[in-house]
């Protein structure tokens, strides 16, 4: 299995969904913004997800942990 950096996370519940919200992503250090799955459920889901590095053209996967 391959390596993927951690991407420490804060979670929050706004209209019926989970948004899950990365302040420093470990590949361009900007903010980044994915969803995490209904409202209606205890938890967010969470796991690995693609960095969403528009402004400096860097791709890559992260694994979201709670902070």
């Amino acid at each position: 299995m391959i390596q993927v950096p951690v991407a420490f996370c804060s979670t929050y519940r706004e209209g019926g969904i989970w948004k899950i919200i990365v302040e420093h992503c470990p590949y361009c250090g900007q903010s980044h913004e994915h969803g995490g799955g209904a409202a209606a459920r205890d938890v967010p889901l969470l796991g690995r997800r693609v960095a969403h590095c528009q402004t400096t053209g860097v791709t890559g996967e992260y694994e979201l942990e709670e902070a």
